[in-house]
């Protein structure tokens, strides 16, 4: 590889080095291919289903990734990332996926990768695979390179079917925070002005008759199960997090859509994948279970988490009649308070969202009388009052006259 020449010969090995080998130890990966020409440099290595390729060109690096036989890469890592929600690439011109972002996204989804380069995944050839056409795109500083390769065969990344612009995945850094502080931290006094929500409050909470207890750690455990392409979901995280947030503190929220080929679609919201919860009056548990993004293949959006079997025998048994109608059985979100009352469907009409930001649905919810705020802020209360009646009324802070008196409704 001395036709690199010997800087840029040295910022390859000291990248690979870092990133790269750091990987093959991590997923006890098998090297294997090695090439270098005129002004690159490509090393891989890989393990069952899966080759990951390290590439280097005219100074820049990037991962990438085919299926285990291949001798080309298929797809860049930061392309695999923008269809995974957890991964928030910022727009074009900003800074994206650094090298160490890149090899954590490949290290968190291994498992995955291994599923979508599966024979059942990768059933006919993928004509030009073998070809030297490739997309680079500037990233990072310059530091940083993705490549997308012209055929990708287990995902389909084709112009008409990405996202437009108005459909990126949220804001990052200190405007994630913002839109988080705010939704995190909705004043008592606005939240008891909203009240029920009046008309904007379109759900039922009801009782739970002989509901299956569910606690975790000594306290009552709430149940969540949706997710991320569901617009009734996205709809009702809004509301669960700013009810959750007088019991407890939530870390690591990020922000997401809802699919841009459902209806409604493209609705801002949050997902609680990679988030944690923490209080000491109850547990909360959310299991999102699929991605946002359809896989053309299959019809299907990929699966994110899987219920365990009693998460998911409690949505078998309480997901139906009698407390849906027949022809809504199954349908998500559903929440399930502790054993005493479950709530199933978004509780207000998720098209008061329709074409906000995250920080215009967050910045509103000041606003007693706007329409978002009377929409999440209603179904927060009667989260809030459902909560409550789990937790004993405590604490005093979140269950105000107010929720107390929401909780007769019930």
């Amino acid at each position: 590889m001395t036709d690199l020449g010997n800087q840029a010969h040295g910022s390859f090995l000291e990248q690979k080095q870092k990133h790269f080998d750091r990987l093959c130890r991590n997923l006890s990966l098998e090297a294997g291919l090695r090439e270098s020409g005129n002004g690159y440099a490509i090393v891989s290595a890989g393990a069952d289903n899966v080759r990951v390729f390290f590439e280097h060109e005219h100074g820049l690096c990037a991962f990438a990734v085919g299926a285990f036989a291949d001798v080309k890469a298929l797809c860049g890592v930061e392309e695999l990332a923008s269809r995974f929600p957890r991964i928030r690439v910022m727009p074009e011109g900003h800074q994206r996926l650094d090298l160490e972002e890149q090899r954590e996204f490949l290290e968190a989804r291994w498992a995955d990768l291994q599923v979508m380069f599966s024979p059942d995944h990768i059933t006919s050839p993928r004509p030009g695979h073998g070809t030297e056409q490739r997309r680079r795109l500037l990233i990072a500083s310059g530091s940083i390179i993705v490549v997308i390769a012209v055929v990708v065969a287990f995902i389909v990344i084709k112009a008409n079917n990405k996202p437009a612009t108005n459909s990126s995945n949220g804001p990052t850094g200190s405007a994630l925070a913002s839109v988080v502080s705010k939704v995190t931290n909705v004043p008592a006094s606005t939240l008891d002005k909203i009240g029920d929500g009046g008309k904007s409050f379109t759900g039922k909470i009801p009782p739970v008759n002989g509901g299956t207890p569910l606690t975790s750690g000594g306290k009552p455990e709430m149940l969540y199960m949706g997710a991320e392409y569901c617009p009734y979901c996205a709809a009702e995280r809004w509301s669960m997090i700013v009810a959750l947030s007088r019991f407890g503190t939530f870390s690591g929220l990020s922000t997401v859509h809802s699919s841009t080929t459902d209806t409604p679609s493209n609705i801002s919201t949050f997902t609680f994948h990679g988030s944690s919860y923490t209080s000491k009056y109850l547990t909360f548990t959310p299991v999102e279970m699929q991605t946002n993004v359809l896989d053309q293949s299959t019809g299907q959006c990929p699966v994110l988490e899987k219920p365990t079997a009693a998460q998911q025998a409690l949505l078998t048994k309480y997901d139906a009649p009698p407390y849906v109608a027949s022809a809504d059985a199954g349908a998500i979100p559903f929440i399930y308070f502790g054993g005493k009352y479950l709530s199933v469907g978004a509780t207000y009409d998720p098209t008061v969202l329709n074409g906000k930001s995250w920080d215009q649905i967050a910045s509103a919810l000041s606003d007693p009388n706007s329409a978002i705020a009377k929409a999440i802020g209603g179904s927060a209360n009667h989260i809030t009052a459902a909560i409550c009646k789990m937790t004993g009324n405590q604490p005093a802070s979140a269950c105000t006259a107010t929720n107390q008196s929401l909780e007769k409704s019930l």
